[in-house]
């Protein structure tokens, strides 16, 4: 794998697809059905593409074909303080026609770690789709048993992304 150019950070950041005073943990009113709705600002810190056979001409600019793998670590942030409140870590691998930015769908797997325990999701979705919501699979710590989806919003200045988590179980 290579580190690639700061413009496919940007691409990082929407895959995302980024310590626990902030995030509040499950309740038992939380786990009897109402939704908690968590939101995280994230900025992208590092991402690494690995682009394999068949090879793009161009890199990333070229598209993302099945197989190539994007991992990105973010810093996560709460909207209110601004204070870091975790990392985000994605792992995803592209599985549909070969596409250029944003037009690409991915496979991932994320981990939203923060000092309580994760909430740990893995789903597919076209990156360009604004629509696109990703099941939550289960979590540890205060978030053990978790269940629901997250799915991108409108970034917040300052911030490569913005993801809404929202817990249903």
């Amino acid at each position: 794998m290579k580190l690639m150019p700061i413009g496919l950070i940007a691409a990082g950041a929407a895959v995302a697809v980024s310590a626990g005073v902030a995030v509040p943990a499950l309740t038992s009113a939380q786990s009897t059905g109402a939704a908690r709705k968590i939101t995280v600002n994230l900025k992208v810190q590092s991402v690494v593409m690995d682009d394999v056979a068949p090879k793009s001409k161009r890199g990333p600019a070229g598209g993302v074909s099945l197989g190539d793998r994007l991992i990105t670590r973010q810093s996560m942030f709460d909207p209110a303080s601004r204070k870091r409140v975790g990392t985000l870590y994605t792992d995803c691998t592209g599985v549909g026609p070969t596409k250029r930015f944003p037009a690409v769908t991915l496979l991932c797997r994320v981990s939203y770690t923060f000092a309580n325990g994760q909430i740990v999701a893995a789903g597919s979705f076209k990156l360009d789709d604004a629509d696109a919501e990703v099941p939550i699979v289960g979590g540890t710590g205060a978030y053990a048993g978790a269940s629901g989806s997250f799915k991108s919003a409108q970034p917040a200045t300052g911030f490569d992304s913005t993801d809404v988590i929202t817990i249903t179980g």
